[in-house]
């Protein structure tokens, strides 16, 4: 792993030096062979500082890239190239997202309005690594906007809230079902759960302190 330093301002590099737009394309080159664009989307942002001279001194002069780690977090990766002689390097900072599935929002919602979940699609983005846990991920319960979204928005987790759809206490419909018989009993849930959460339950008719039942749908949950 290449350890690095740099400030927002390295990142201003100047695309109509010669230096760079000669360098540019042989970087394209060693990211296109390098980089799995299955899974990374990638922006190169430009040499570390102003690039004063060509690398071999001249333009076709063959260049040596190392330092990409595909095994990295960092958002930001420095780029070494240098000349084949090893007399010239520079750095170079390239910033990297990663591929995941999110979750959008397929309308407009106002704070204060439940978003359900046929209003809700996966979708494969680009997102920083870093900033993966900031995104909201199923199972979902039920879910309230806490600021106005607007279609195609992913959904992270500082912009809505989420509760669970059985809370402790409620009272659920129990099915309990075979190829040749279906059973339905009320009971009341002793924890809570979202869709697909294993909850516990204290059923009347059920001659057991308690039992395990996933959750279904709100008020909704089948006797494993």
């Amino acid at each position: 792993m290449c350890n690095f330093t740099y400030s927002l301002n390295a990142y201003a590099a100047n695309d109509t030096s010669p230096f760079w737009i000669n360098l540019r394309p042989k970087l394209e080159d060693y990211l296109k062979k390098s980089v799995n664009t299955q899974i990374y989307r990638y922006q190169i942002l430009g040499p570390s500082v102003p690039m004063k001279k060509f690398l071999g001194n001249v333009p076709n002069a063959p260049v040596i890239f190392r330092g990409y780690n595909s095994h990295s977090k960092r958002h930001i990766q420095s780029i070494i190239a240098r000349s084949k002689n090893g007399k010239d390097m520079i750095t170079i900072n390239v910033k990297f997202w990663k591929y995941r599935g999110v979750l959008v929002v397929t309308k407009n919602h106002q704070a204060g309005e439940i978003i359900h979940e046929a209003d809700i699609k996966r979708e494969r983005r680009a997102i920083l690594e870093s900033e993966w846990f900031n995104y909201l991920d199923p199972p979902l319960g039920r879910v309230t906007a806490n600021q106005n979204i607007q279609a195609g928005t992913a959904l992270r987790i500082n912009s809505v809230s989420q509760k669970k759809i059985i809370q402790s206490g409620d009272f659920v419909r129990l099915i309990k079902e075979s190829s040749v018989l279906k059973l339905e009993f009320r009971c009341q849930a002793i924890t809570s759960g979202v869709i697909g959460d294993t909850i516990t339950l204290k059923c009347p008719d059920i001659k057991k302190p308690s039992i395990k039942a996933v959750v279904e749908d709100f008020g909704l949950a089948r006797l494993l």
